[in-house]
């Protein structure tokens, strides 16, 4: 394992996959449950109404949005989130629902191909070792 820096207060700190230290963590579980309290009363607030009512910053809601943590159908976000991919309003995660389809396609596609490739080579990898079992 290896060192990291915590992406939010700088700590360095050990884990395999977070980006922040368990301190972080915490305090952004907190600030989750109080934005997600918060809209259980007041379904279609706004960010700044959130922000304001809550105490969590704006860049938190929207990273709890953009992680599909909370969904925009109902609240009023004023076209915050854009596909990071053609720019199209979204309301929640990084891309729009074109631009996943056609990033889901290209994946897709391209694990085929190396499907094809891979059993290519395990049919003449499959002949070379019948033939040396013939030649002994």
């Amino acid at each position: 394992m290896q060192l990291k820096n915590c992406i939010e207060c700088g700590k360095v700190f050990v884990h395999p996959t977070m980006n922040i230290c368990s301190e972080c963590y915490e305090e952004e579980e907190k600030d989750f449950e109080k934005v997600k309290e918060y809209l259980w009363d007041k379904a279609s607030a706004s960010i700044d109404e959130i922000h304001k009512m809550t105490g969590v910053s704006k860049k938190r809601i929207i990273k709890f949005i953009k992680s599909g943590r909370i969904t925009a159908g109902e609240l009023n976000f004023e076209n915050v989130l854009t596909c990071e991919s053609c720019g199209e309003p979204i309301k929640e995660g990084r891309y729009c629902k074109k631009c996943s389809e056609r990033l889901f396609k290209g994946l897709t596609e391209g694990l085929e191909e190396k499907k094809v490739e891979k059993s290519d080579t395990r049919k003449s990898a499959k002949m070379y070792t019948a033939e040396w079992l013939r030649k002994e």
